[in-house]
């Protein structure tokens, strides 16, 4: 049996070296145009999307802060000024609780644990982020704490502001569009500020300082390391987290915490210290 013949290299895949040898071209020169190719597909596909999400239009001017419902307070006669839950005798509100902050009023705590937990690369992308979103997966892949959507803090406030939260692939690539144009208009801080003021924590609480009054008593302002975790941990469905709802409740809000001061203490926002403090406190309603 004969062996079989090699298969010769075409003419243009050789080249001849300064001694006078025959050598076969790399394999990168020889895939150079599929190279070049793909590129230029690359660079034509990012223009077109950047051109097709220039002409996305929101809803509403998103330089105007939507107006949200918000809860009164009824103050005493003695009361001239910042009439508020700590003073009021009566508050009134409808469906939702809110109160309205401001970023300054917003502690560094309270934003490094929603940041930790929720987006942690939130000042850095624009709006729409590939490596959270190949981050999340992977954790869920492992069953590593909270689930994960990959959605950052832009698509979630353009999701609950301007659409529904059906889980179609049209909603999404419209969410996404959406946010990479929202963060073309107004700050991160502005987002941010926003999304803290509207989103839901349970117990009829929208916006971070009703949620604070509704779960720890006090204003947003006193808020520590271990609260801020528990709270970032009710942003993914709250109720299955609320420590009065049952043994099975309580257990995914402890777990949430941990995971939360967890989060924190890898991206340097609180020491080994604190965060082995703040996961002892009792969540437990029977032992707080």
């Amino acid at each position: 049996m004969f062996g079989r013949t090699p298969k010769p290299v075409p003419v243009h895949n050789l080249k001849v070296s300064r001694a006078g040898k025959v050598k076969k071209r790399s394999f990168l020169w020889r895939m150079r145009r599929v190279f070049y190719l793909a590129a230029l597909a690359v660079t034509v596909g990012a223009g077109g999307l950047i051109y097709v999400v220039s002409q996305v239009e929101l809803p509403v001017d998103p330089t105007v802060a939507p107006v949200e419902d918000q809860t009164s307070f009824i103050c005493s006669s003695e009361v001239q000024v910042n009439c508020n839950a700590s003073n009021a005798m009566a508050q009134l509100h409808g469906t939702e609780d809110r109160v309205l902050v401001t970023y300054d009023q917003i502690p560094d705590v309270l934003t490094h644990a929603v940041l930790a937990v929720e987006d942690k690369d939130f000042f850095e992308h624009g709006g729409v982020d590939p490596v959270g979103i190949a981050r999340a997966a992977y954790r869920d892949i492992r069953n590593e704490g909270v689930r994960q959507g990959g959605s950052t803090i832009t698509q979630q406030y353009v999701k609950q502001e301007f659409l529904s939260s059906e889980q179609t692939v049209t909603r999404k690539v419209k969410e996404a569009m959406m946010a990479i144009k929202l963060e073309q208009e107004i700050s991160k801080e502005e987002i941010l500020t926003r999304y803290l003021n509207t989103v839901y924590f349970g117990r009829g609480a929208y916006g971070v300082q009703a949620a604070s009054r509704a779960w720890f008593g006090h204003d947003v302002a006193g808020i520590d390391a271990g609260e801020a975790a528990f709270l970032a941990g009710l942003l993914r469905f709250p109720n299955g987290a609320d420590p009065y709802r049952g043994n099975a409740s309580l257990d995914e809000a402890v777990r949430r915490r941990g995971e939360g001061l967890r989060r924190m203490w890898e991206d340097g926002y609180i020491t080994a210290d604190e965060r082995e403090l703040y996961g002892a406190v009792a969540l437990d309603p029977e032992d707080a």
